[in-house]
């Protein structure tokens, strides 16, 4: 769903999120994972949700969020 500089800043997004799409993201919870980006030396914080019993599962709802104007990225779980 994103990438932001700091932890409090992808809590955020997240919360704005729910607000404005609270039926599409009805009973998913946040997943804010800061991996390190191989560009540079900056650690970014990822804000995820799932996780989905399908990849179809995962496809729909990132579909229902974009005809909402949420950007949306299917990853693999780790």
């Amino acid at each position: 769903l994103g990438s932001y500089p700091n932890r409090n800043s992808a809590s955020q997004a997240w919360s704005g999120l729910k607000d404005a799409h609270s039926a599409a993201l009805d009973g998913l919870n946040p997943n804010i994972s800061q991996p390190m980006l191989s560009s540079s030396n900056q650690s970014m914080f990822r804000l995820q949700t799932g996780p989905f019993v399908t990849r179809m599962a995962a496809q729909q709802k990132c579909d229902s969020l974009r005809a909402y104007g949420v950007s949306c990225l299917i990853v693999s779980g780790q």
